[in-house]
């Protein structure tokens, strides 16, 4: 029986252990290991705002998975030791005999002075429902819809347009929502 490690509980994480579940059955072992304990996918950020869904009906634990056959490991990724085919968590380690590497994008807010302390980051969940919050009490003034290129911490070019056009997407759909409530919009 060989062991099958995955990094990263995201698109790409998620469907390849489901994937070779399905091909492999319970021949294999399969771990999937990531430091979130729960997937959405980005779009429902976007309903979530406009408050069109609540945070809870678009957030599934990624647990569930386990319920599959597939053991979830919810720690930090701390070493990758290709020569003892050995990954690394925060408390533990796990052999591998196949290793994908699917850990995606990370948000750099820090990119952007002053973004932390005075921003609302719709890429992340809790962000998006802190910005609906806020909507709920705006009656007047203006929204700016910030688009920094050097947001994201990058893997490959591909993700960075992808980045850009999904920030795109949010601020015309935001736009097109606020114009309908008559709330001013500057993207």
């Amino acid at each position: 029986m060989s062991q099958i490690i995955i990094l990263g509980a995201g698109f790409g994480g998620l469907s390849s252990a489901n994937e070779l579940h399905r091909l492999l059955g319970d021949k294999h072992k399969i771990i999937l290991i990531d430091r979130k304990k729960k997937f959405s996918v980005g779009a429902s950020n976007l309903w979530v705002m406009l408050g069109k869904r609540s945070r809870e009906s678009c957030e599934k634990e990624i647990s569930l998975i386990e319920n599959k056959g597939i053991k979830f490991v919810n720690e930090d990724i701390v070493d990758i030791n290709t020569d003892e085919k050995r990954v690394y968590t925060t408390t533990n380690y796990f052999k591998y005999d196949y290793l994908i590497i699917a850990l995606g994008t990370e948000l750099y807010p820090e990119a952007v002075m002053g973004f932390k302390e005075s921003a609302l980051n719709l890429y992340e969940m809790a962000g998006a429902h802190d910005i609906s919050q806020e909507i709920e009490k705006f009656y007047r003034g203006r929204i700016v819809i910030l688009m920094r290129q050097d947001f994201f911490l990058m893997n490959t070019s591909g993700i960075m347009e992808e980045g850009r056009m999904s920030v795109l997407l949010y601020a015309l759909l935001s736009h097109s929502h606020y114009l309908q409530q008559e709330k001013q919009v500057v993207s």
